[in-house]
């Protein structure tokens, strides 16, 4: 059986890290299935740098962003934002060109589903978009 390739919009990433934010345990739970394998989750490097700036707000320093960031990259793969993806993703119907780039970065590392919390996004991608409580249901868990 192979894993399903879930790509994890920035939001997840943030709701992983902020104790706060509504969906922080689904996306613990999500995290937990990435670590066992049951998952292959996957993330683009801009996520991980809008990560960042987004959790200056949320994480006091020193900098445990960084921290947070080489956690990801312990456990998730960095699925590249090359020319192919960016031409691609000016041709989507997606109206919002940053989700039309992950949607496309998607498409061409045959991702299974994306995660994200933004209902209105990757809605025409062809692609099913769940927020992480859906994956982990679709998931058995």
């Amino acid at each position: 059986m192979t894993e399903t390739k879930v790509m994890l919009d920035t939001n997840i990433l943030i709701d992983a890290v902020v104790s706060s934010r509504p969906e922080h345990h689904a996306a613990i739970d999500l995290f937990s299935l990435c670590v066992d394998r049951r998952v292959r989750g996957c993330v683009l490097a801009s996520s991980l740098k809008d990560f960042y700036y987004i959790c200056r707000r949320y994480i006091p320093e020193p900098d445990p962003r960084g921290a947070a960031i080489r956690v990801f990259l312990e456990i998730l793969d960095v699925v590249p934002l090359d020319r192919d993806a960016c031409e691609l993703a000016l041709d989507l119907p997606e109206p919002d060109l940053e989700d039309a780039m992950v949607l496309a970065a998607a498409r061409l590392s045959d991702v299974d589903i994306i995660c994200s919390r933004d209902r209105r996004a990757f809605g025409e991608g062809g692609i099913p978009s769940m927020t992480a409580a859906q994956v982990l249901s679709a998931m058995g868990c």
